[in-house]
């Protein structure tokens, strides 16, 4: 039987996981490939660093490239993240001709046409499914069981730790504040967890996502990316009253665009999401992504989207095809045509605002008038008085409403027109008609 040379960049949480999976579940493995995968060498930034589970008698440890090169591995498996010198790496194993099966989210979306490019010359492989949604196989399910079809809308919780967040608020009235510090003391948040609250992390995810089901760059910049820090936990609450809950959702639709043809929107933004919807019910950290299109309808996928064991499964799991397929199978670059991108007001969607306004007469009727004039109309309006924001006990009132369908940019200047404070606008997210 083949034994397989495997050398991994990165022996940190997800590093290490793979490592124990690969040690552990060694007979799965032999019998998915009938071959035998030998960890050999690790590289890490602090060779001098203590890590339990490797032995360095047996296993390379270095933090050069050049001697995990000498070491002659078949397969290089990255968990290190970061961009650079990880970019680096990982173009001169495929430059060489050594497949690469990688969990790196932010280089796969803004580097993965390079890194496709570099794979493809060299006639190798770069496979990426850990680099989204975690054990969640997301990414395959696109690229080989939905190959055929035409999807039409992706959406995607995509990020745990805001949902988890989000969760915290809905259940149990928490502040933003308290459940990021609770969502930190459980690790499910850095310290620093501004990728995640601000949803650069997500948009990432989205990007990688979109490339595969609408066949196009997605450049992640182009992503309309808006976090969950405004979210309050007045808010969730007004949601619930609103029969929805509120969820950080990343979106890629194709649309019809004006001259013919179609355009791709992209955004990732925190939105009403009605309680029958399949994306309502995902709770704690957990992720999901529901796929729209023909002829297939809808279908929903969910997981654990984040942590050691669940994205070294998915590590595992790409390692497992590289073994068990040829060069060119499902690895060549995903991008094979272009779409646009819409404009912000391509699409026309409902609206939730809540505002602080001066609780008088006709305060109703002028905010009213304002969206009015810019052609907004209301749907429904929930008011309640409010101790004054100052302190002083002023009379004010949150006004709470939701739109019909309109574009984003129609209520912006309309709602600029409007005396007010500590407003929050989101958008609405209609139930899919198969969920009605």
């Amino acid at each position: 039987m083949d034994s397989i040379r495997v050398a991994l960049l990165g022996h940190g949480t997800v590093g290490s996981s793979l490592h124990q999976l690969l040690v552990e579940h060694r007979e799965h493995v032999r019998a998915a490939t009938q071959r035998d995968v030998e960890v050999t060498a690790v590289l890490v930034r602090d060779v001098d660093r203590a890590r339990p589970g490797l032995d360095p008698t047996t296993t390379l440890v270095t933090d050069s490239l050049e001697e995990l090169l000498a070491s002659k591995p078949d397969v290089v498996c990255e968990a290190m993240g970061g961009i650079e010198p990880t970019r680096e790496y990982l173009l001169a194993l495929l430059d060489r001709g050594i497949p690469v099966v990688t969990a790196n989210k932010q280089l796969v979306a803004r580097h993965g046409t390079e890194l496709f490019a570099r794979a493809a010359a060299a006639r190798t492989q770069l496979r990426f499914e850990a680099s989204v949604c975690g054990a969640v196989p997301i990414v395959r399910m696109l690229r080989e069981s939905l190959a055929a079809t035409r999807i039409e809308c992706l959406l995607g919780i995509l990020n745990g730790t805001t949902n988890y967040m989000l969760s915290a608020m809905a259940a149990n009235g928490t502040s933003y504040a308290d459940a990021l510090a609770t969502a930190q003391d459980l690790g499910y948040a850095e310290p620093d967890p501004t990728e995640d609250v601000e949803g650069i992390d997500a948009a990432a995810k989205l990007s990688i996502l979109a490339g595969i089901a609408f066949g196009t760059t997605v450049d992640v910049d182009d992503v309309r990316t808006t976090g969950i820090s405004g979210v309050t936990a007045d808010d969730v609450a007004h949601a619930h009253v609103l029969g929805a809950r509120i969820k950080l959702v990343a979106r890629a639709e194709r649309l019809l665009a004006p001259g013919g043809g179609h355009t791709i929107a992209l955004d990732v933004t925190p939105m009403l999401v009605p309680e029958r919807h399949p994306l309502a019910a995902i709770s704690g950290a957990t992720n999901a992504v529901l796929v729209d299109g023909a002829p297939f309808g809808q279908l929903v996928v969910q997981g654990a989207g984040a942590g050691g064991p669940e994205t070294a499964s998915a590590l595992a799991g790409d390692l497992v095809s590289v073994l068990g397929s040829e060069p060119s199978f499902l690895t060549s670059d995903p991008h094979v045509a272009h779409l646009a991108v819409a404009p912000r007001d391509a699409r026309s969607e409902r609206h939730y605002v809540r505002m602080r306004v001066a609780d008088r007469p006709g305060v109703l009727a002028a905010v009213a008038g304002a969206l009015a004039a810019h052609g907004v109309s209301i749907e429904r309006v929930i008011q309640q008085r409010a101790e004054g924001a100052d302190g002083t006990g002023a009379s004010e009132a949150s006004l709470v409403l939701t739109t019909h369908p309109c574009a984003p940019g129609d209520l912006e200047t309309a709602l600029a027109t409007v005396e007010s404070a500590d407003r929050t606008v989101l958008p609405m997210l209609d139930a899919p008609e198969a969920a009605s």
